[in-house]
């Protein structure tokens, strides 16, 4: 491994060594909205507005894709050579390629694979109306990710957001389902659902 410390400033990419000293420097055209390394590949996952790259440990880029929707709020290697994207309430699966494999919304109490079309979009007046039902009944966007973690061995994701906590495994599935309110487990097959007019 490259043992290096990446950090983005700006249009700046640089990676630092043990002592602090700069051992690349990479210029972007745009600035970088997420990093995380891989070690599974000794490479950098970094998005920038709406593009997902992957570096070598010398700065050079191996792979850009499109992410295909608004710009990443956060990036996590799955551990198998792909990386976890997160936007807004939406998570992506991209594989080592750079292919879009899925997107869902993970803290959905229905089925988070309503949402499975890598061109999706979550505008327009429909996601205004879930907006606001959610911010009525949970009193915020509960399906809003604040935080993401990767786990390298099951190369699955944990999402929170501010009730919420799921486990998705690379399959699509939410094989965990926990309300921080209460710390218990709901069972993984039983979504709750949700009325039109937003009552369980």
């Amino acid at each position: 491994k490259s043992h290096r410390l990446w950090a983005a400033a700006g249009k700046e990419l640089v990676a630092l060594d043990s002592t602090g000293q700069k051992m690349v420097t990479q210029s972007l055209v745009h600035e970088a909205d997420a990093l995380a390394y891989d070690a599974s590949l000794d490479q950098l996952w970094l998005t920038t507005q709406d593009r997902l790259m992957r570096l070598a440990s010398d700065g050079s880029t191996v792979l850009t894709a499109k992410l295909g929707r608004h710009s990443a709020d956060a990036i996590a290697a799955d551990g198998a050579g792909g990386a976890w994207v997160t936007s807004g309430r939406l998570l992506s699966h991209f594989d080592k390629s750079g292919l879009e494999q899925f997107a869902l919304q993970p803290l959905s109490k229905s089925d988070p694979k309503k949402l499975t079309s890598p061109d999706a979009d979550d505008s327009g007046l429909g996601s205004v109306l879930d907006n606001l039902g959610a911010w009525w009944h949970d009193d915020g966007d509960a399906q809003h990710i604040v935080g993401m973690a990767a786990d390298p061995l099951t190369h699955g994701v944990w999402v929170a957001g501010h009730r919420r906590l799921a486990l998705i495994d690379p399959n699509a599935s939410r094989t965990q389902w926990i309300d921080s309110r209460t710390w218990k487990t709901k069972e993984s097959s039983g979504f709750e659902s949700r009325n039109r007019d937003g009552s369980e």
